[in-house]
């Protein structure tokens, strides 16, 4: 199986595209918009500032194109970390918005109650049906802000002071909070999982 991977410039891509590469899947790194129509299962990562990855995209003209609908009627988008936040309308870290392909916006833990960033290893709770696998497993999470959107897109929720969404869906555009190459064989799986499903277009 290929996927394109998104280089955003706000994070390392080389991690994730190992893991990856371990799992048997193969790379493609797509640098604008034209590297993003070969494949059609396509991973947004990032980590740090929400407005420098939103400029970014814009930039190599990637933001418009996942904002196609047309384009996007046969892919499936796969957003890590910020890469779920930027899935979101928008962001309380800066004034941009998100390429809204789901409602909702992203809100900063409160300081005043606990440590931010929120790091380190959390379980997952109420996990949909089609998560289920991963209820009670721990994934490694790395942000200040998390996503606040309608209960009926969240697949899988975590805690940090608040309980927020961990994994949320919309058809084939999928987010994660945590990251998965960080968190060891419980990450591995659930990429293979979620691959799998789309190569059997159980989504």
């Amino acid at each position: 199986m290929k996927i394109n991977l998104i280089n955003t410039n706000v994070g390392n891509l080389n991690s994730l595209k190992n893991m990856l590469n371990r799992v048997g899947i193969i790379v493609n790194i797509a640098n604008s918009k034209k590297d993003l129509y070969s494949e059609n299962v396509i991973i947004l990562p990032g980590v740090g500032s929400f407005d420098a990855a939103v400029k970014n995209l814009k930039v190599s003209g990637i933001f418009d194109l996942l904002k196609d609908e047309k384009f996007l009627k046969d892919k499936y988008l796969l957003g890590i970390c910020l890469g779920m936040q930027l899935l979101l309308s928008e962001s309380k870290e800066g004034s941009e918005r998100g390429l809204s392909l789901i409602p909702g916006v992203t809100e900063k833990f409160d300081s005043n109650f606990v440590k931010v960033p929120h790091m380190g290893w959390n379980n997952l709770v109420d996990c949909s049906l089609d998560y289920e696998f991963l209820n009670t497993k721990k994934f490694y999470f790395a942000h200040s802000f998390y996503a606040k959107c309608d209960k009926n897109f969240i697949k899988a929720y975590s805690k940090h002071s608040v309980k927020f969404p961990a994994i949320i869906q919309n058809k084939r555009v999928i987010g994660i909070q945590f990251h998965p190459e960080k968190s060891h064989q419980n990450g591995i799986q659930l990429l293979k999982k979620i691959l799998e499903s789309i190569k059997n277009n159980a989504f």
